[in-house]
């Protein structure tokens, strides 16, 4: 068989994979091997298309270059690590033995070392250094932490396949109507998603006792307050929780602003515009005040950037769900605007986690205590620690706990990577004409990167916000970056 047939199965696997992830990534609670399956896949076809037509010399960079890895880690846990040598270098060959060749991979291929003709992957050194340097703290910290195998297990579930899947769409994408197939996939599971989520709640308020003891019992609601049933009741399934299915309807919300400027036929746009509603209703009723706060800022930032008259409209439209909704999500949308939660008995115990994240930082403020280094805290099955888990300063913080699991170092790399990401975003909206399509879609992703620091600022955990979902999104955004290939003039302008 050729290489450039080769080449073109995997590039429809490829797609084809992660189109599937997208769909089932909703449901990953009960479908986890067929969803890590697919990662696998998309993954292993990626590299084997990366390694076509390698010469040998490049075969001997990767070899050695991952032996000399394995070395520095046995080297760093003889100097740093609390655990014995052996036991680390075990845990991280375990853990990322794949992994490490995989990196070694992508970068030769990237600066074309071993000679080969194939064009290099066109992937910026301004963003991939920050994110290698991210990993290689995360990295270091794990290993020098309390439990190495447990934070490495932990840095590899959280990064390790969210990276490569990362740098896959980034790279692989390079046309316009390829992230417009992915976008249109996001777009409509997300509708279905938002209906179940929205049938739910209805079936609760309007169905017979046996109806909502079994939502109760089957996790579909939950309660705001878990102890009292009489709380009011918030959406999460097909989640595991009420702040990833927040999440993902308010990443969906941004997104809709895009496949509006991606759908070319005036009606088919109408109709796109109308579906906002679906996500956006679901969102309420998750009760999330980090989604909604991050939904209404993105919107507000992407309709200042486009057309600043709909920023009234959007008024109008926050002003009709306060006076449409029911009191428990007219009280949560209140809470955003009212002074008590931020200086309040509220902003008070918001200053005090603060100050007990400080005292967690100082523990160990370069480098932090590991990934996974607080879950003990947060998801501790026993009743004295879940107790200690209410009062714990990471519960409701993204950067607090990043600070402390990858100290400053890591925070700042990070920082870095999405700071340059929105300073390129920025002049890619700079440089496009007024009202065209490219700008409109890139106002998009930015506004979606500003609701996800919003939504950081209340969110319970990292896992809860950078996962694969997330990374895909992101990808999406670093791929419409380096587009080779712009849309046709004639359907240009918006």
């Amino acid at each position: 068989m050729k290489t450039a047939t080769v080449e073109r199965i995997c590039d429809v696997t490829i797609l084809v994979s992660i189109i599937a992830l997208i769909v089932i990534l909703p449901f990953e609670k009960h479908t986890e091997f067929v969803y890590f399956a697919l990662q696998i896949i998309v993954i292993l076809t990626w590299l084997t298309k990366l390694a076509l037509r390698q010469p040998l010399i490049f075969w001997g960079n990767v070899l050695w270059q991952s032996i000399g890895a394995f070395l520095l880690v046995g080297i760093i846990a003889l100097l740093f690590s609390t655990a014995s040598p052996g036991v680390v270098i075990f845990a991280f060959f375990r853990n990322f033995a794949i992994f490490t060749v995989a990196l070694f991979l992508v970068v030769n291929v990237r600066f074309n070392k071993g000679g080969s003709e194939k064009p290099v992957l066109t992937f910026p050194v301004v963003l991939g250094l920050p994110l290698v340097l991210f990993l290689l703290v995360c990295l270091f910290s794990a290993l020098c932490s309390k439990e190495p195998g447990g934070s490495l297990a932990m840095l590899r579930k959280e990064f390790g396949f969210s990276f490569f899947i990362y740098l896959l769409v980034a790279t692989q994408y390079s046309l316009l109507e390829t992230i417009k197939k992915v976008i249109v996939a996001f777009y409509l599971i997300g509708l279905v998603v938002a209906a179940l989520g929205i049938t739910e709640y209805l079936l609760y308020h309007y169905g017979n006792f046996g109806v909502q003891s079994y939502l109760l019992r089957r996790e579909v609601i939950t309660h705001a307050d878990t102890t009292d049933m009489t709380s009011p009741v918030r959406i999460q399934f097909p989640f595991r929780t009420h702040m990833q299915m927040a999440c993902y309807l308010m990443l969906i919300c941004m997104l809709i602003p895009v496949q509006y400027y991606q759908t070319v036929t005036r009606t088919r746009r109408h109709w796109v515009a109308v579906s906002f509603i679906l996500p956006y209703s679901a969102l309420m009723m998750t009760q999330s005040r980090a989604g909604m706060a991050g939904a209404f800022g993105g919107l507000a930032l992407f309709f200042w950037l486009t057309r600043k008259r709909h920023l009234f409209a959007l008024l109008l439209v926050l002003i009709a769900t306060y006076m449409a909704a029911p009191g428990n999500i007219k009280g949560r949308l209140a809470s955003l605007v009212s002074p008590s939660t931020y200086f309040g008995e509220q902003g008070v115990l918001t200053a005090t986690r603060w100050a007990q994240a400080r005292s967690s930082i100082s523990q160990r403020p370069l480098i932090g205590v590991g990934v996974g280094g607080s879950e003990f805290i947060i998801y501790s099955p026993h009743e004295q620690e879940m107790q200690m888990a209410l009062a714990s300063p990471l519960r409701n913080n993204a950067y607090a706990q990043l600070l402390t699991e990858t100290g400053a170092a890591g925070f700042l790399c990070l920082l870095v990577f999405f700071m340059t990401l929105g300073c390129m975003q920025i002049k890619k909206i700079a440089q496009q004409k007024s009202r065209t399509y490219l700008r409109s879609t890139a106002v998009g992703f930015l506004s979606l990167l500003l609701a996800l620091a919003i939504y950081g600022l209340g969110t319970h955990t990292l896992r809860q916000l950078l996962d694969v979902f997330v990374w895909i999104i992101i990808g999406l955004l670093t791929a419409y970056l380096l587009l080779v290939k712009r849309i046709p003039d004639e359907i240009e302008t918006v």
